[in-house]
């Protein structure tokens, strides 16, 4: 009989450490779970800040490239007309046309994207094409309500755009070269006006503005 017993209490001491031995696995495989779960989420807070940054980086190096571009052309106005040679002028007589006063004309629209030392950058994230992400080679183009166009990007990235400069009226020309602040902005892909999805409204405001503009065009075959 007791040879009986000392079997059964071996028996049952073998089940039991198995069954801790089970548990401390469970517990093991559930902290391998804990840590792989934190990793995937760290990993996706990183993508989606790298993609943030990227972004922000882009719009700033398009806002430095079109400032120096600005004081480029405002440097090569004003240069000549400062320090170049004048010509001796002497007053037209009196009653010639030259000194007849003149109505100041009207600004004539701008032929084709005039650049300005003023500009609101477009972009889209999630644009579509007949429900497709908007195809590469596509051409967006931002009019004012006038119908001058002062912004055009031709897509590099399905779905995606810009950043496009959307530029604004120079009030020292006599060319209308774009938008003043407060217009709406009309946009067209291929050709075609395209329907704002938002998040943002396309309307001119603030000079150096950020706004993204995503577009959905439905029944076009271009």
């Amino acid at each position: 009989m007791g040879s009986f017993y000392a079997d059964n209490r071996g028996t049952d001491d073998s089940g039991l450490r198995q069954a801790a031995e089970l548990r401390a696995e469970l517990e093991e495989l559930e902290a391998v779970n804990v840590r792989l779960s934190a990793t995937v989420n760290r990993f996706a807070a990183g993508r989606r800040a790298r993609q943030r940054i990227m972004w922000r980086n882009r719009a700033g190096t398009m806002v430095i490239l079109t400032l120096v571009l600005a004081i480029g052309l405002m440097v090569g106005v004003t240069l000549p007309r400062v320090f170049g040679d004048q010509p001796d002028e002497q007053p037209p007589p009196a009653g010639s046309v030259e000194n007849t006063p003149t109505l100041a004309p009207t600004p004539m629209p701008a032929q084709g994207v005039v650049p300005t030392d003023k500009w609101v950058m477009f972009y889209g994230l999630e644009s579509t094409l007949n429900g497709q992400p908007l195809p590469v080679g596509a051409v967006i183009r931002a009019y004012d309500p006038q119908g001058v166009v002062c912004g055009q990007y031709q897509v590099t990235e399905a779905g995606r755009y810009g950043l496009m400069p959307v530029y604004g009226d120079d009030p020292l020309t006599e060319v209308d070269e774009g938008a003043v602040p407060g217009d709406r902005i009309r946009l067209t892909v291929n050709g075609a006006a395209a329907m704002v999805t938002g998040p943002d409204e396309p309307v001119w405001v603030t000079f150096a503005d950020l706004k993204q503009v995503d577009l959905a065009l439905s029944g076009h075959t271009d």
